[in-house]
Order: C-alpha cells, then structure tokens, then sequence
C-alpha cells in the first residue's frame, strides 16, 4: 500500500499521540462501556482521528480532561451524580 501523495503514512505518530476507547478506560479506571458512555458526553474530547478500528482520541486532551482540567468529574455524569449528602460514585 502507497502513502497518500505529497506525504508519508502518518500511523506511527497518531498511535503514539492517541489513545483508544480500551485505554481511556484505563485511565479513568472505568469500564469499557463506562468509557464509551463518557467519550459520548458532550464535555468530553472530541477524537482527533478514525481508523479501521475505530475513534482515536488526543492522549493530552484525554489526561486534561481526566485530571480535571476540564471542570468535570469523571466519575459521574449529571444524571448519576449522587445527591447532596451523599456519598458518590469512586
């Protein structure tokens, strides 16, 4: 398979800069699904990039938004936050 004219195969450096859905889970110590159901919400990091495998999302974005960075708690959404004076999701 040729790279596209005028530039090289860019593969390499987007899996480098990128994560999957597997991994944002990781990061956020979460499921799968929990994952998806995040990557879905509007606060969160558009992906960067598709593949044949699916979505790609920026690595830094990604750690931003989980570190805070984004005003956003990651362990909840609005309709699963706990209600006042009580304990929520971990």
């Amino acid at each position: 398979m040729c790279p596209p004219s005028g530039g090289q195969p860019r593969q390499p450096q987007v899996h480098m800069t990128t994560m999957r859905l597997v991994e944002i889970a990781e990061v956020l110590g979460v499921s799968k699904q929990r994952a998806h159901q995040i990557a879905n919400d509007r606060a969160f990091p558009a992906p960067v990039a598709e593949d044949g495998r699916g979505r790609l999302w920026d690595r830094r974005e990604v750690r931003a938004w989980a570190s805070g960075g984004a005003g956003r708690s990651h362990g909840a959404s609005e309709r699963t936050r706990a209600a006042p004076g009580r304990s929520g999701p971990t």
